[in-house]
């Protein structure tokens, strides 16, 4: 029988027994919840080679008790197409062509669907694309007094990983050597062919020039190029993680970058996602030994600059990695990889990062061979809040974009001129929530205050709580006035953000239309043509977060914010922290569109406005907070 075919029968009747125990329940359990489906990818296999240009048919099968409904094939995070049978079946094997176009790793998931709309765990492989006819070129591992075995260029060793403090990381089937002053004669490394120097304070990578970076053993990652998220230029890197155990988990990425002069420093600019996790760079001296240091623990939000040292007598996570260690790190260096290290360790847990501009530089020589671990220091966000730094901003729009606006709507120009001019806008920090205020955030507000809304006090059937339904906590809260709005955000120790704080988390310091780039896309924000026609859970469109990592800030709801709103504000303007008009208008501004607006409606630079007592069962909010 074909091996292939006994592999995939074998899956399917394990997922056909695992489905019938959770519709039946187990002995003894009583009646079971309802179930998910289960899915699993017979091809191809995580680690496959193929050819750019290449298509790869990625065959999957589902089963659910009450019968699959869909399944969708998302590659490096984006949903690339979705199969359905005639009617939902139990068991369900599709087979979904995927081109291969872009050279690199790439990130195959495949995720089903029952008839009841629930929805299976994610099931991934990753596989590799590369140019016809390309070479893969083994590194070249210095010789020690123990030898290393030769690791392989398309599948390198981690070395250990980020060993705890006290432990040795070691290569995979090797027993460590006692530390030793290798030979005179021991040769330096030798680089990769076509490999160039790097001077010393400079760029050893902006990634608009990927190439090829090779992942450890341990499958727990992929890094591709991207766009998604950029600091400068057109691309960065997007480091996608799933560290699927609670154990010491980590993800190792290798490119060799050899670096001229004698750099002490090299720092990286990171989008965080507030996990703290620690990011730490590998580095190889002129005797073959790779050292560890950090960039530090990601608590942050949104783009931050972050510094590793060079300099031995460092605490963990600083050490030795390979090599037969003389205590020193010998220069000449190169630039060895970076690794994503789980903290803590009892992480079971996934998410993405965004790194850009890694540069080398002279570093900072602390006196007295100090602690020289210094990552950017960060301030301390509240709880489900992220920092917007200092600076300046574009706020407003240019005459293109509202070109392409009234194009977009059909919209006659005048209902666009309230954004401009476009004008360059200096917020002092603050903070502002990630999410908008859910339904079960306002209950806590109303129980404890004993609060009654606009609408509630007069007399309404439409109201905050007719429509916060059973298993509805973690959905924005409606039919919020801004006076509603206001009072809450004073309880919970905040305020209203301004228009201008607003759009500023919404679309960065770049002048962005929307708040994950330029281009419209339907995926990345809960808006009339995504289809779903109502709210949706806080962050339930992960892609679509902001340059400084705030969800929904296009979709879901209309977000009240604290300024009055004057059409021609924006030709009067402080340019420093404007508070919006000092004498009061009729109307109150919202921002940001809802679930069933069109996407002119839904640019972070676009008005719109209400009457403060007004409400809707689109009107929600967020709230800030200066920072200290």
């Amino acid at each position: 029988m074909d091996v292939h075919y006994s592999r995939r029968l074998i899956a399917v009747i394990v997922l056909l027994l695992a489905a019938t125990i959770l519709a039946c329940g187990l002995p003894g359990g009583g009646q079971q919840a309802a179930s998910k489906p289960a899915t699993i990818i017979s091809a191809p296999l995580t680690g496959t080679r193929v050819d750019v240009g290449q298509v790869v048919n990625v065959e999957s099968t589902a089963t659910d008790a009450t019968g699959v409904a869909k399944v969708e094939l998302w590659v490096d995070g984006q949903l690339y197409r979705e199969d359905a049978p005639p009617s939902p079946q139990t068991s369900y094997t599709v087979v979904q062509p995927w081109q291969a176009t872009a050279p690199g790793n790439h990130t195959l998931t495949v995720r089903a669907q029952n008839a009841g709309k629930v929805y299976s765990d994610l099931a991934s492989v990753v596989v590799e694309v590369i140019q016809p006819g390309a070479q893969i070129t083994p590194a070249v591992v210095v010789p020690t007094s123990t030898p290393t075995p030769t690791i392989p260029v398309d599948t390198p060793t981690p070395i250990g990983g980020t060993a705890a403090p006290g432990e040795t990381p070691t290569v995979a089937g090797e027993t460590p050597a006692p530390s030793a002053t290798p030979s005179a004669g021991t040769p330096p490394p030798t680089s990769p062919p076509g490999a160039t120097a790097t001077p010393a304070t400079a760029t050893i990578t902006g990634f608009e020039s990927f190439g090829t970076w090779q992942r450890g053993d341990e499958p727990n990652g992929t890094l591709t190029q991207t766009t998604e998220q950029v600091h400068s230029g057109q691309y960065a890197a997007k480091l996608a993680y799933a560290f699927a155990s609670a154990g010491n988990d980590y993800v190792v990425f290798l490119q060799d970058h050899p670096l001229a002069g004698t750099p002490t420093s090299i720092s990286v600019w990171v989008f965080g996602n507030g996990s703290g996790h620690f990011l730490n760079v590998w580095v190889r001296d002129a005797q073959g030994e790779t050292w560890q240091s950090t960039f530090g623990q990601i608590k942050h939000t949104g783009w931050q600059q972050m510094t590793a040292l060079i300099q031995t007598g460092q605490p963990w996570p600083w050490g030795h990695i390979d090599g037969s260690s003389n205590g020193v790190v010998d220069y000449p260096i190169a630039f060895r990889g970076l690794v994503l290290d789980d903290m803590p360790d009892t992480c079971a847990c996934s998410g993405i990062i965004y790194i850009d501009d890694i540069t080398v530089g002279a570093g900072v020589q602390p006196p007295g061979g100090e602690v020289t671990c210094v990552p950017t220091a960060t301030p301390s966000a509240p709880a489900d809040m992220i920092l917007v730094p200092a600076g300046e901003f574009l706020m407003g729009s240019t005459k293109a974009q509202v070109d392409q606006a009234e194009s977009w709507s059909g919209k006659a120009r005048y209902e666009f001129e309230d954004e401009f001019p476009q004008h360059t806008v200096y917020l002092d920090a603050y903070y502002i929530d990630r999410f908008e205020v859910t339904n079960a955030q306002f209950e806590a507000f109303a129980n404890a205050t004993g609060y009654r809304t606009t609408a509630e006090n007069k007399g309404e059937l439409s109201t905050w709580r007719a429509a916060y339904a059973p298993g509805m906590e973690s959905y924005p809260v409606v039919w919020m006035s801004w006076y509603d709005a206001d009072a809450y955000c004073k309880w919970a120790g905040k305020r209203l953000p301004t228009e201008a704080e607003w759009e500023k988390a919404a679309r960065g310091n770049l002048g962005r239309i929307f708040p994950w780039g330029n281009d419209w896309d339907p995926k990345k924000a809960n808006a009339g043509e995504t289809g779903y026609g109502h709210t949706m859970p806080v962050g339930s469109f992960p892609d679509g977060f902001s340059y400084y990592g705030a969800r929904d800030m296009a979709g879901n709801v209309w977000e009240w914010v604290a300024d009055w709103w004057d059409p021609n504000y924006y030709s009067v303007s402080a340019t420093r922290n404007p508070q919006g008009p000092l004498t009061p208008t009729q109307n109150k501004v919202l921002r940001g569109g809802a679930f069933g607006n069109a996407p002119w409606q839904l640019r972070v630079a676009h008005r719109h406005t209400g009457g403060p007592d007004g409400y809707a069962p689109d009107h929600g909010f967020r709230c800030a907070k200066s920072a200290p």
